[in-house]
């Protein structure tokens, strides 16, 4: 079954490492996963498997009023219970990545995501930032974004609206089509200038 904001279907990958002369197990993990299909069309909009999906969402930072960032998986779900039940299926992480445990829980009840990272520019860092954000949630079939900045305005204006800026959002996407070549993601920002 394909997973789906109505029926979240989640597989578990069981994967083990085995020394090649002695057989001895060296490493095991289990990777949960989902598998869709995601088409974006300029005739008929956002196609998933196959069938038109409207996407109502909100933008959202992952702390907590009085709380901070390192706030329990209770409260999470408390809040995506009480967003899902306003009609939202999808949540922009403002503005950077989540952590892992909420990503789980966004796959497993079927809230679509776009996943993000706030540092935009040619810095090594911010490129690397970008790459670990990938691989490291690239298996989450809720995640149908890669968002590359977040309004990113500076004193001297904001770089996503120059010919550098697309120079550099061009080389983020080739990042992410060679770390997420199956994802079918859109490479994304989140702008307030320029364009």
């Amino acid at each position: 079954r394909l997973w789906s904001p109505s029926s979240p279907q989640l597989y578990l990958l069981s994967v083990s490492i085995y020394h090649a002369q002695s057989g001895l197990l060296l490493d095991r993990t289990q990777v949960p996963f989902g598998v869709r299909k995601v088409v974006f069309s300029s005739q008929h909009g956002l196609l998933l498997n196959d069938v038109p999906l409207k996407i109502q969402g909100v933008c959202n930072h992952q702390d907590f009023a009085g709380v901070g960032t390192a706030l329990p998986m209770g409260l999470q779900r408390f809040r995506i219970q009480k967003l899902k039940g306003l009609g939202v299926n999808a949540w922009r992480m403002s503005h950077n990545p989540p952590n892992p445990e909420l990503l789980d829980y966004l796959d497993q009840t079927g809230m679509l995501v776009w996943d993000e990272t706030r540092n935009f520019g040619d810095s090594s860092q911010w490129i690397q930032d970008f790459s670990d954000m990938v691989q490291r949630d690239r298996n989450h079939p809720s995640i149908l974004f890669w968002g590359i900045c977040n309004e990113g305005w500076r004193p001297e204006g904001c770089k996503e609206a120059t010919p550098e800026g697309l120079r550099i959002a061009w080389h983020f996407r080739e990042v992410s089509a060679e770390l997420d070549a199956h994802g079918q993601r859109a490479v994304t920002a989140a702008m307030d200038i320029g364009w």
